[in-house]
Formats: C-alpha cells, structure tokens, sequence
C-alpha cells in the first residue's frame, strides 16, 4: 500500500479492513490514474498542433504559390513583381527579338533563350526535395538555383554543360559556332575557352546528335542510291598508331542516298563483301525500294531479297546511257563532302561512326535556302538537347570515354 495514499494513522494497521481508507485510496489511484491519461492526451495534442501547424504553413505556402502562377499566367501581375518573385516564369515568357545576334550580346536575353529552347533546365529540385528558385546575383550579375534550405547551384551545376565551366553566353555562342561548323580551334580563339572545353563541348553535342540521329532515322524508301568509299587518316602518326592497333590508316564507308528526301546515311563497315552490305540495306531501306549502284559484285543479289536493282558501269559511264536516271552522282558528290567536313575536324578516324552521324544529320538542312540553313540547324538542334535533357544523362560514359580516346 503506498503510504502517499494512507491518511489515516491510526488505523494504519487495519487499513485493508477500513471501508474509509480503502475508498479514499481507490478515489485517489483512479484520479492518479486519469491526471496520467490526461497528460499523455495534452502531450499528444501539442505534437499533433506542431504537425499541424507544419502542414499549414505547407498549403498556405502551395496555394500563395499556385495563385501567383495563375496570375502570372494570366498578365494580371506587373513584369516587375514577376522578375523580382518569379525569376522563372518572366525568364521563360519574355519576348525575344529575332536578331539571334542581339540575344547573344543580352545577359537576359541570353539566359531566356537558353531556358525557352529547353538548352537548360527551367526546373530543378534541391537535394532536400524542394523546388529551387531561379535568382540573379545582383552584383555578380550571374543567374543561379537557390533553395529555401539555403543549397544554391550555378546555372550550368548536374547539367551537360558542367565540366566545360562556360558562362551561359559561352554556352549559346559555341552552339551557335557549331552549328556553323567551325573548327574547335576557331571557337577557341574567338572564345577565349581552353581547348578541353572546346573538345569537351564538342563531343558532348556530337554523341548526343549522333545518338538521336540513330535512333530517329526513318527507313529510306522511293529511289536510293548506294556505293561505298575508303576514308584516309591524315594524322602524320598513322604508322605508329596502327602498330599499336589504336588506329586504322583507313575505313570503308557504305552510304545510301533516298533522292526524295535527299537524306543520307552512311556506315563504317570492315569489309565490302554482301555480307556486310546487304544487311545494311535490308535494316536501312523498305523492302521494295529500289536501288542504284555501280557494278559491285555484292549487290549482284539485292532482287533476292526485294530490292529492284539498276546499275552503271562505272568504267565507262558516270549514267547509264539508256536511262539518264541510273547513276549515283548524288551519293558520290556527299562523298566528297563528308571526306572534306572530316578532314576539317578529324586528323586521325577514332569514332568516326559519330563523325558520319553528326555529318548525315547537318546535311538534312542543305537543302534549305542559304539564309535559314543555319537557323533550321539551331533550330533543330536545340530541340534534341531539350529531349536529351528529358530524358536525363544517358551518355555520361561515352562522352568520358570518348575523351580519353581523342
């Protein structure tokens, strides 16, 4: 019997037989007992209030959010409220002039292309799970990711463009240089850039254009014409390369020109045998397309597997003298250029499948006027970087061990 509960002194003895005692001991455990249960109840409440309190201050926080979007959405805010709150949001609706030369020379203007044509992320979560805000370092004048946890990244920080350490008017120019078909040593020079960074960029936008170049080429169809071509090093350490089997002095290329769309695909193969021919074909073109070629023993069997085959004895004729329709000038003259845009790139023929993909793919745009040949180039190559962007970094390690090799 707890003494604290006994008040009774003088029948202390006798307390288990003492009706009073044994009441005011009962009356006074139940209440003990219900003061517990009503602290555990209190303490309870005031985790729940915390929690509550948290969650509160959460959907306040969405739904302040959600209505300045939709304001924003909607023009109802001033463009200096939205620059200031809502970096983001003005970035990616600010108008942009048509002269690409007077976005280059724009810090904002630069960094609004750069997140409207999908260059750059417009979103980016912090390691914690918040969404990071878009701000400007006013006395740095540079754009930066910055978290209500206080984590903040620089603009270029786990994108493609990381390990180049460009500015974001560096990035733009060099896409734009690029797509002009510069050398690297000419953007290095103009730039100011280390020439890692311009190899880097180099063969970052090379495996990313040769990847979806693959991967979207539809199969040729209508009139194609085929041949094949032997690419030479003019590395002046060939010999040496080749003994220590790092290089080849040549490659043969196959190539297939489709006359109606005026495309071009073109593949390294070890040899020039059917074997490694008409598989190639048989991946790249319709069954019941029809085909051109010079008097190659190995396509002696094309219409074997559904492929009308014509030809032209090159010994005697550039076209078939019965049909002027025979003949393969068009994949013979994107020979020459293909040979000349590598050789102005590429010493030595370390990947150069990429090389030829990159080429095949920037040869779709010749065909366009003059004046917008470039601009459909950016065009579309900015809309491959925002798919590759999507799609997140799936060549990390061909691009490192593409480094390595060149």
């Amino acid at each position: 019997m707890n003494e604290d509960l006994s008040f009774c002194p003088f029948h202390r003895p006798l307390e288990d037989t003492c009706g009073g005692c044994l009441a005011f001991i009962s009356s006074a455990r139940k209440i003990k007992e219900e003061g517990d249960k009503l602290n555990k109840d209190v303490d309870h409440l005031k985790k729940l209030k915390k929690i509550l309190k948290v969650k509160l201050a959460n959907l306040e926080g969405t739904l302040y959010n959600l209505t300045k979007h939709t304001l924003i959405q909607e023009g109802q805010l001033p463009n200096s409220y939205v620059k200031k709150h809502a970096l983001n949001e003005y970035l990616l609706k600010l108008p942009l002039p048509s002269n690409f030369f007077a976005i280059l020379k724009d810090k904002e203007l630069s960094m609004s292309f750069l997140l409207q044509v999908g260059a750059i992320e417009s979103r980016r979560s912090c390691h914690c799970g918040r969404d990071m805000a878009l701000i400007l370092r006013d006395r740095e004048e540079k754009y930066e990711f910055e978290c209500y946890c206080g984590a903040s990244e620089s603009l270029i920080e786990r994108t493609i463009w990381e390990p180049a350490h460009l500015t974001q008017e560096n990035i733009l120019l060099y896409i734009f240089l690029w797509a002009m078909n510069m050398r690297d040593k000419e953007i290095i020079h103009l730039l100011g850039i280390s020439s890692y960074d311009a190899k880097y960029c180099d063969i970052t936008l090379r495996k990313i254009i040769s990847n979806y170049y693959i991967k979207n080429l539809p199969k040729f169809k209508g009139i194609v014409e085929i041949d094949e071509s032997c690419f030479r090093s003019s590395n002046s350490s060939t010999s040496r390369n080749v003994k220590f089997g790092q290089n080849s002095p040549e490659k043969w290329v196959f190539g297939l020109y489709e006359r109606e769309s005026k495309r071009v695909y073109m593949e390294v193969v070890p040899k020039r045998t059917a074997q490694h021919l008409i598989p190639i074909i048989q991946k790249r073109c319709e069954v019941g397309t029809t085909i051109i070629s010079d008097q190659w023993a190995a396509y002696n069997k094309l219409p074997e597997y559904g492929f009308p085959h014509f030809t032209v004895d090159h010994s005697r004729f550039f076209v078939n003298p019965h049909n002027r329709e025979i003949h393969t000038q068009h994949i013979e003259i994107s020979w020459c250029w293909a040979k000349y845009d590598i050789k102005r790139h590429h010493r030595h023929l370390n990947n150069m499948q990429d090389y030829l993909n990159v080429f095949c793919w920037k040869r779709q745009f010749k065909n366009s006027h003059k004046l917008s040949e470039v601009g459909d180039t950016m065009k579309a190559l900015f809309e491959v970087l925002s798919e590759y962007q999507k799609e997140g970094k799936i060549m990390e390690k061909k691009i490192a061990e593409a480094l390595l090799v060149e």
